[in-house]
This record gives C-alpha cells, structure tokens and sequence, in this order.
C-alpha cells in the first residue's frame, strides 16, 4: 500500500481554521484497516500506536526541534501531545504552537481515502529556516504513518 501526496482536497480544507499557510501538503492512503473508524481513533492509531522508536523521535523533534509544548502521553482531549481543537465522524483537527509556527494537522477520512493533512505558518522569520530544515523530514515520516496504522501494523 503506497501513501501518495496529493493535492489538499476541499473537503480536508475546510477543517483548518489557519489563514494563509505558508506551507501545506497532503498524503492519502486507502483505509484499509482503518476503514469505518471514526477520524479520531484513526488519528490515535496513526500517531498513537506507531512502532515506538518512530513515535519517541516524532514527539523528540516536535518538542526541541519545532518548540511544540506537548501535553504529557496518553492525555485527555490530544493525541501523542497535541490538543484537539474539532473532532468529527469524518475529520479531527489538532493545533500546536511555538514561538516560530502554527501548525494544524488535519485528518479526514472517507470510504476511499484516509487523508493526512499539515498547514503551516511562519510566525517568525526565522520559521522558514527551521520548515526548509524540517520539512524533509516531515515529508518522509509523514506518509508512512498512516500507511502502517491502514496495514494494520503497531
């Protein structure tokens, strides 16, 4: 199952609320086993339940890399850290906030297609040296979180 980069379909869009991102992008993988679940518990599995190595250098990196304040793991109302500002049937918003970015990750999913969304926006100047050093990274973990979590691996 590959996970392809796509462009931000409108029904995705619609669940940021951040203005004018300097940054977007969008992945989409089959449901798979995640077909049905509602995008919350998708996105808990997704971030939650990836292979722990992965998940302890996503949260390490959020934090010192980005400056993201984390809520402890497992927290109520965020997942893997991150509040929860709109939870749906078919989509969840998380929100997170440094000194330099704003960040929204959005998921949707859909009978086709679970749908894995990042909005970013430079607060500082400085944010854009930070995103030109991060998003590579960004891009390669990115795709292959929800392709495990619809492969069903943990």
């Amino acid at each position: 199952m590959h996970a392809r980069q796509i462009a931000i379909p409108d029904d995705v869009g619609q669940h940021t609320t951040l203005q004018r991102p300097d940054y977007h992008d969008a992945f989409s993988v089959p449901p798979g086993a995640l077909a049905g679940l509602p995008a919350e518990a998708v996105l808990r599995r997704v971030l939650e339940q990836s292979r722990p190595a992965l998940r302890r250098f996503v949260r390490t990196g959020w934090r010192f890399g980005l400056g993201f304040p984390l809520a402890p793991f497992p927290a109520p109302g965020h997942v893997l850290g991150w509040p929860i500002s709109a939870s749906t049937p078919q989509a969840v918003t998380g929100d997170q906030r440094s000194r330099l970015l704003t960040v929204q990750l959005v998921l949707h999913t859909s009978d086709h297609a679970v749908v894995f969304a990042t909005f970013v926006r430079y607060e500082h100047p400085a944010a854009s040296v930070l995103w030109a050093a991060a998003g590579p990274l960004h891009r390669r973990i990115v795709p292959a979180l929800p392709r495990d979590a619809a492969r069903g691996h943990r």
